[in-house]
């Protein structure tokens, strides 16, 4: 039995749902007039991902400043897994980041390059945010989320950096 992502859906997650199944039955023997089918095990499986939510995210300059971001995932497994990404502006609009890299097992990977080169795509032009662009995030790994942790900042300037709390690096994780 296989289970897969709706291929609508932009992420790697197999949705919570419920799943049936159907069975078919090939006979071969005409001559008998009933058949047995004995008890037989579905198997199991592990539906394994996380999505961690950047609610608030700026982009483009503050005053004559630049902001940069950075985004660092730690995989703390022996699991790699694929990071994709959706955001969503401060007007509302969506944007499928696609495939951002790979979250390697036991390790932090710098998502920051993939990451901003996607939002520019979606919302700069030549390389120029509309003023106060924000973005909101949803990154998603088919990596465990008690082992996964996204590090979120920003800074003005190159001067200062700043925390932004996400689902996965807030406190006790509440």
């Amino acid at each position: 039995m296989t289970l897969s992502k709706a291929t609508a859906s932009s992420g790697l997650q197999i949705p919570s749902g419920v799943f049936t199944v159907a069975a078919s039955f090939t006979v071969t023997d005409a001559t008998t007039a009933t058949q047995s089918i004995t008890a037989f095990s579905g198997g199991s499986f592990n539906i394994n991902g996380v999505t961690i939510v950047v609610p608030y995210m700026p982009y483009g300059t503050s005053g004559t400043s630049a902001i940069t971001q950075s985004y660092y995932m730690a995989n703390n497994s022996t699991v790699s897994g694929t990071v994709t990404g959706i955001a969503r502006n401060q007007a509302g609009t969506s944007c499928n980041l696609g495939t951002l890299g790979t979250a390697a097992a036991n390790a932090v990977t710098n998502l920051s390059t993939s990451v901003n080169n996607a939002i520019a795509a979606c919302y700069a032009t030549a390389g120029v945010y509309p003023d106060g662009t924000r973005v909101y995030l949803e990154l998603t790994s088919n990596t465990a989320a008690a082992n996964t942790v996204l590090n979120t900042t920003y800074n003005v300037g190159g001067s200062s950096r700043v925390n932004v709390t996400n689902n996965s690096n807030r406190v006790n994780n509440q």
